[in-house]
């Protein structure tokens, strides 16, 4: 049996790569028609370990501590390079269609990944935590082209099934499905930094995390009555960690009413200094001459400068003429409504510089 779903799993998803099926029905239908047949399959006809999970405790908790230290990490990371919509996720019905592609897959892999390793018919453990690994690592890499993809795409997939595996050894299913819900479903629906390339954060964001995880797990007690000493409710211990993920996840359908943004210029130096965090209305009735606004222009960048005047065209449709207040002259491009993010309403002085630092040596 393992090794029938084993070979099910790689020669589909190799079928999948030859044929070019890569496209709607796919992801949406056949691929989760797979994973979730073979769960089912398994929880009918496979063996059932009689094992007892030594680490299992221990293992949720290291889990739980790798991802409080991704959010973390994630968070302060947005508070330097700022956040911008995920566009696998820009509205709710969109991210709801990538979760569908996602989580099935995912959820049930994990199942299959904890049964398969500790299956009690197996009697090569070492052989088939490998062979679990390789495969499971097979079917998750669509694009096999060069390096750049191998380090951007592949490199962190091989790290995080080797650590789901590691895991799976003596952990409970809890923590399988924890990590791998974090590190492959919430990136689907949470913000990216805007002008870093999304691979790069997430080959360093899993480095260090997978090293602390590792070093975590080397130094924890030993001894059983230690260990019971960390033993406070999931719940309690992380649960700062699960409100930072759902604030995450609603800033990015665009639900949250307040942006933070950090202004990198002193073209506002008086009213808004450079290295300040503005706060930005998303949801505003009109705007007038004298209101200090966030937009977008011709060249797709961020700019927080202040309407100097109001102007309408020939159907009666507002645009404004901006201007930063430290500069001699108007802006060269007027603004449309459209272009408009929000209505800046307050600001924190010095709070972003740590960003203005960062953008200076990256440039």
């Amino acid at each position: 049996m393992v090794f029938v779903v084993l070979a099910f799993l790689a020669i589909a998803h190799a079928v999948s790569l030859m044929t070019g099926m890569h496209a709607m029905p796919y992801f949406h239908v056949l691929r989760p028609a797979v994973f979730m047949g073979l769960w089912l399959l398994m929880n009918l006809v496979g063996g059932r370990s009689t094992r007892p999970v030594y680490k299992g405790h221990h293992a949720v908790l290291m889990v739980g501590f790798g991802i409080s230290l991704y959010i973390t990490l994630f968070v302060l990371l947005g508070i330097i390079f700022g956040f911008a919509q995920n566009m696998m996720a820009p509205t709710l019905e969109r991210g709801l269609d990538n979760l569908w592609i996602h989580a099935p897959v995912a959820l049930c892999s994990e199942f299959l990944r904890h049964r398969l390793i500790r299956d009690p018919r197996v009697n090569k453990k070492t052989y088939m935590i490998a062979l679990v690994t390789i495969v499971f690592i097979f079917t998750q890499v669509n694009n096999f082209s060069g390096m750049d993809v191998f380090f951007s795409e592949t490199a962190p997939i091989i790290m995080l099934n080797v650590v789901l595996s590691y895991i799976a050894v003596d952990g409970k299913l809890a923590a399988l499905l924890l990590l791998r819900g974090v590190f492959v479903i919430a990136p689907v629906v949470i913000p990216v930094f805007p002008g870093v390339p999304n691979d790069v954060w997430a080959l360093f964001l899993h480095g260090i995390l997978f090293t602390t995880l590792f070093l975590y797990r080397k130094f924890m007690p030993e001894d059983e009555n230690k260990r019971r000493e960390l033993r406070e409710p999931f719940w309690k211990r992380h649960a700062w960690t699960a409100v930072l993920l759902v604030v995450l996840i609603i800033f990015n359908m665009g639900l949250f009413p307040i942006i933070p943004s950090v202004v990198l210029t002193d073209s506002m130096a008086g009213a808004i200094d450079r290295g300040s965090v503005a706060l930005v209305r998303r949801a505003f009735d009109e705007i007038n001459e004298g209101d200090i606004i966030q937009f977008e222009n011709v060249r797709g960048l961020t700019v927080i400068h202040r309407v100097i005047e109001v102007r309408y065209d020939i159907f009666g449709e507002p645009y404004f003429i901006t201007q930063g207040d430290a500069n001699d002259r108007p802006d060269s491009d007027p603004v449309t409504q459209e272009q408009v993010i929000g209505v800046v309403f307050g600001s924190f002085r010095h709070v972003g510089m740590l960003r203005v630092w960062v953008d200076q040596i990256l440039r």
